[in-house]
């Protein structure tokens, strides 16, 4: 993971999925965020597809994109 300096512009939904983690969907893709330690990691990222959404259910996380479709992590 990286120190957070800068992930997007533009952010198309950001929220939390656990009591530490941020997730940020853009066109740079789906970004988690720890917000203990300041540290950040793409588990998805598209060339040329904007990652738009996400819904957390259970232990899922739904991923949403703009051309591309949808995936589960």
């Amino acid at each position: 993971m990286s120190a957070v300096k800068y992930i997007t512009n533009n952010p198309f939904k950001m929220g939390f999925v656990n009591d530490n983690e941020i997730a940020i969907a853009s066109c740079n893709g789906l970004a988690l965020v720890n917000t203990q330690s300041g540290k950040y990691e793409y588990i998805l990222s598209l060339p040329d597809y904007c990652i738009r959404t996400f819904w957390k259910y259970q232990d899922y996380l739904f991923i949403g994109t703009y051309g591309k479709g949808y995936f589960i992590y």
